[in-house]
């Protein structure tokens, strides 16, 4: 909380975690990066806030099974029907797990909406 605004949630940007399942044969491999963005850096009580992780394959092979993981922080509550269809939810540990692919030196964004539930 924003000491100077008690009704204002600083917006923290905990790191998202990456496993690769698999990858192509032959030629280079698969190397995802990650990074993660928010669309504000304080929000009140009420307000929306859309996380946007983005997973890079920066090598030469097609990354078959990609495994993003974010853990929501405390003072958010996910919104299912505005973040990607494609997420997983596990309301217990606040975990959001993405699976999928990611093209040769292609990539992928996941959204994520979250709405502040503290004041």
């Amino acid at each position: 909380v924003d000491p100077a605004d008690r009704s204002t949630v600083i917006v923290p940007q905990n790191n998202p975690r990456v496993l690769i399942v698999g990858d192509d044969d032959g030629g280079d491999a698969a190397d995802i990066a990650i990074s993660k963005s928010v669309d504000k850096n304080t929000a009140q009580k009420g307000e929306k806030l859309t996380y946007t992780l983005t997973a890079l394959n920066t090598g030469g092979k097609l990354a078959r099974g990609v495994v993003v993981s974010d853990k929501l922080p405390q003072g958010v509550t996910f919104v299912p029907g505005e973040s990607d269809g494609n997420l997983q939810y596990d309301t217990a540990s606040r975990t959001l797990t993405w699976t999928g692919d990611v093209a040769a030196y292609g990539r992928q964004t996941i959204t994520v909406t979250v709405e502040v539930d503290v004041a």
